[in-house]
């Protein structure tokens, strides 16, 4: 019986993947980070998408990458740098995922009394790329009801940047995915 067992261990090892070498899992690495940039998660690092290649296991297509680092806090993301944070004009490219930090609407006032129409808002959200914090306005809604909390991914594509604020607008600013 021993034996029998020695034998079936002895072929399944046989058939069992060998690990990639590093010099493939590099290339592949740097293949997909280079697609992951262009879908607009350009502050993913080689070494973070090699590590999440790792974790989610061989055969790991870029379809699953995007979606395991739109499900990751951006703040554990390395290299990201889209523009400073203190440009007083200008336009931001993109595409780019943007991670909601915080957000208020400034156009509530702070007494507990509410003037105006509550379906108006103006927010001012706080988003990162995962190591620069940017300031922004939602100036046409964007998003609606409570789906618009902090750990929401947006992209954000072609944003003009007004006194170092972007200037959010359905045109320009789609939701990724919802925070869990």
């Amino acid at each position: 019986v021993v034996a029998a067992q020695r034998l079936r261990v002895e072929r399944f090892e046989r058939r069992a993947p060998q690990p990639l070498d590093a010099a493939v899992v590099c290339l592949m690495a740097t293949a997909a980070k280079q697609e992951l940039a262009a879908r607009g998660l350009s502050g993913v690092s080689q070494a973070a998408v090699q590590s999440a290649m790792e974790e989610l296991g061989a055969g790991t297509g870029v379809d699953q990458l995007w979606l395991y680092f739109l499900d990751s806090d951006f703040a554990a993301l390395e290299d990201a740098k889209l523009v400073s944070s203190q440009t007083k004009s200008g336009m931001l490219k993109g595409p780019v995922v943007l991670q909601i930090n915080s957000l208020v609407d400034v156009s509530k006032p702070t007494c507990a009394l509410q003037s105006g129409d509550p379906k108006s808002r103006v927010l001012r959200l706080e988003l990162t790329d995962g190591h620069t914090t940017y300031r922004a306005m939602e100036l046409c809604p964007i998003f609606y009801g409570s789906s618009c909390v902090p750990g929401l991914k947006l992209l954000v594509h072609d944003c003009a940047i007004a006194n170092c604020f972007l200037l959010l607008s359905p045109a320009n600013t789609k939701v990724v995915l919802e925070a869990l």
